[in-house]
């Protein structure tokens, strides 16, 4: 998917309206599909996630987008845990940072993100 040139110039502004810059901006999904509700992350694990992610400077935009993301050539990190990023990760998956726990309810958020980064 690619964002349609006469949109550019509205994303753009929209960002900075907002005061966000579009170099370090994270968009994080917290909701997984009806099928997948057992392989949802804890919200106020999300929480922990988001914050340390703002404590070292990226803005965070709550919205379904991972996905979104990777199909506009955005480089995303992608927390799973018994989920396969082989499915459903964001292609092509060798782009982007990968995060696999096989029991990420029990993980601390900043020792899943920073294991392999």
């Amino acid at each position: 998917m690619s964002i349609p040139v006469g949109n550019l110039n509205s994303v753009r502004k929209w960002f900075e309206e907002n005061n966000l810059n579009v170099l370090r901006t994270i968009a994080v999904s917290v909701d997984a599909s009806r099928k997948r509700q057992d392989k949802c992350l804890e919200r106020n694990k999300w929480i922990e996630v988001i914050d340390i992610l703002s404590d070292i400077g990226f803005d965070c935009v709550l919205s379904g987008a991972m996905h979104l993301a990777a199909a506009v050539g955005t480089k995303c990190v992608g927390v799973f845990d018994y989920t396969d990023p082989l499915q459903i990760g964001p292609a092509p998956l060798e782009r982007h940072v990968i995060i696999k726990k096989n029991d990420i309810s029990q993980s601390y958020a900043g020792k899943i993100l920073f294991q392999k980064l």
